[in-house]
């Protein structure tokens, strides 16, 4: 599940990953939230803080979420991840990498050192 988080603000888009992120997840919370933003600002900054119950993503889910990365990566400007275990460090790293994104890691909890580092310029 994906929640928007009230922390959200102009450009900055402030995600919660819980347990099993789902197609219906970014069809119907995520990308209407990016595209609302999109019509307001041409670059956008997200941080997702991933709870302790995340499990990972339904194969969908994955395939949504790529396929829109693909279309909209040039309205992307920073990604911070808050609380990440181990092995989503590395896919996101390699991922942000090959797109030659600005992306940055924050121990749980840092959620505040996230979005002052996303408002940077």
């Amino acid at each position: 599940m994906i929640t928007i988080q009230p922390e959200s603000q102009e450009n900055i888009i402030v995600g919660k990953a819980l347990e099993h992120i789902t197609a219906d997840d970014y069809n119907n919370i995520l990308i209407p939230k990016i595209k609302e933003v999109l019509t307001q600002h041409d670059k956008i900054n997200v941080v997702v803080e991933i709870d302790d119950s995340f499990k990972g993503w339904e194969t969908e889910a994955l395939s949504v979420a790529f396929s829109f990365a693909c279309k909209e990566h040039e309205h992307l400007n920073r990604v911070a991840i808050v609380g990440a275990p181990f092995w989503l460090k590395g896919i996101s790293t390699f991922l942000a990498s090959t797109q030659g994104k600005d992306l940055h890691h924050f121990e749980r909890g840092s959620l505040q050192e996230a979005l002052a580092w996303v408002q940077k310029k």
